[in-house]
């Protein structure tokens, strides 16, 4: 059966309403979101869970934890947290273990590799293919040595094309 996109008939109107559809619903769903008219009259509406009831039984514990309905509501639905755990992990924690051990934290910190995430050593993990230890052991390099990498390999690049250019002066 072909798809029907063009307009919506007074029929289809008829049918959305017996789905429980209203016809702002079913031509949003039609004309905004781009849904075939058959499917924006019988797909039923999403029915959103009651976070007032769920608020009301955790507010207590949570406000002692220091988590707002806010963060009690985005932790529950976007994350699918349960409602004990959205109450009872106070605020800015994970309820997953830290990437970065305590130890190898202080490590990073020592060379000057600091900060939440880390992710100077995130990063030479992912694109560099540094094992762990090597990422965190690794200081950072400074702005002197970054100029001198920059200008060594711009020297190389052309040189490999035989340009003779005044970057392939020393510095």
């Amino acid at each position: 059966m072909e798809k029907r996109y063009h307009y919506i008939t007074s029929q289809d109107y008829v049918t959305a309403e017996q789905n429980g559809i209203t016809a702002e619903l079913a031509e949003t769903r039609a004309w905004e979101r781009g849904w075939d008219i058959d499917r924006a009259v019988t797909t039923p509406k999403r029915v959103g869970r009651c976070f007032r009831e769920s608020w009301g039984k955790w507010k207590g514990i949570a406000a002692r934890h220091g988590v707002d309905r806010i963060i009690f509501t985005n932790r529950v639905r976007s994350l699918g947290w349960s409602e004990e755990e959205a109450a009872t992990i106070k605020k800015g924690k994970s309820r997953k273990p830290s990437f970065w051990t305590d130890e190898e934290r202080e490590i990073a910190k020592r060379l000057g590799i600091d900060g939440n995430g880390m992710g100077l050593p995130r990063i030479r993990m992912k694109n560099l293919g540094w094992s762990r230890k090597k990422a965190i052991n690794t200081p950072k390099m400074t702005e002197e040595q970054r100029v001198k990498n920059v200008a060594e390999g711009t020297r190389k690049y052309h040189k490999e094309r035989g340009v003779n250019s005044e970057f392939n002066k020393t510095v």
